[in-house]
């Protein structure tokens, strides 16, 4: 193909179809046609306010980055892939070189180039650009809706810990709740993005000496810890999809996301998009 069609955040609510040109890579990326897009909570985010936090959407940006492809080109310095491996796209890419990477915590680099936060593109679109090393081989029996999923999973796996609870919704009345019922001398994990600024019950957290952490994104080993769970059939992660669009079908996609239904009043869990072209049951 010739040609990028992507789908582009321009402000809130307003989404359009576009043509972007085919990403250049440089020694040490590839170029991915992408397959599969789940959509996350924070595409939502950014499409109804137009930002999370500091993250601020000012000019027009490509959505997604739960995603999963085939490569398509390979640069000259990548060995480990080629041309037609399926792969699970871990999206954010850091400078590799700052204190946090170099001690493992990349996840933390402040220059961290993650797909659709702004300013960046993300990968709804036909190809996207990504270092080589972020692209992991999928096994035989996976499929690319099961790569897609990986992002989310991977996110789950960084989260996890001791004797802990898990606060995924960023809803403060569930803050709340969780420093609560949170065992003493346990770990209280922030996992959900919500409202800026939020109340809790500081002396409950103090008298329990509970671990409070935060948690955002992944970091290494995660995605390999992830495809390998899925792998050896630890979880199973289709039955989270409950819902399939076409690349045409994305507003829709993210109309449906945002309600947490369909017009037949299923629930959603996880809708996943199609790359442009490509049939919503191909997965």
């Amino acid at each position: 193909m010739s040609d990028n069609p992507s789908f582009v955040l321009h402000g809130i609510n307003n989404v359009a179809y576009e043509q972007r040109p085919i990403p250049e890579i440089s020694d040490d990326e590839v170029l991915v046609e992408v397959k599969k897009t789940g959509i996350c909570g924070s595409d939502v985010h950014y499409l109804v306010a137009g930002r999370i936090g500091q993250f601020i959407v000012e000019d027009p940006m490509v959505l997604g980055h739960e995603s999963a492809g085939i490569v398509s080109k390979v640069g000259p310095k990548v060995k480990h892939l080629k041309p037609g491996d399926r792969v699970a796209m871990e999206p954010g890419a850091t400078c590799r070189v700052c204190e946090d990477c170099k001690r493992g915590r990349y996840e933390l680099c402040p220059d961290i180039v993650f797909a659709a936060t702004p300013p960046y593109d993300g990968t709804l679109a036909r190809y996207y650009p990504i270092p080589a090393d972020l692209c992991y081989k999928l096994p035989d029996h996976l499929t690319l809706e099961d790569g897609a999923m990986m992002e989310p999973l991977s996110v789950a796996i960084h989260a996890v810990a001791i004797d802990l609870v898990v606060e995924a919704s960023g809803a403060e009345v569930s803050i709340q709740t969780g420093i609560f019922i949170a065992r003493t001398g346990g770990t209280f994990v922030q996992l959900g993005m919500g409202a800026p600024q939020v109340v809790i019950p500081i002396t409950t957290l103090l008298t329990k000496e509970l671990n409070f952490k935060g948690s955002f994104r992944y970091g290494p080993g995660d995605y390999e810890l992830a495809i390998a769970l899925v792998e050896q059939g630890k979880i199973d992660l289709k039955p989270l999809i409950t819902h399939r669009f076409t690349f045409d079908q994305a507003i829709e996609a993210f109309e449906t996301t945002k309600v947490g239904k369909s017009p037949d009043g299923k629930p959603v869990i996880k809708a996943v998009i199609s790359g442009p072209d490509v049939p919503v049951d191909v997965i």
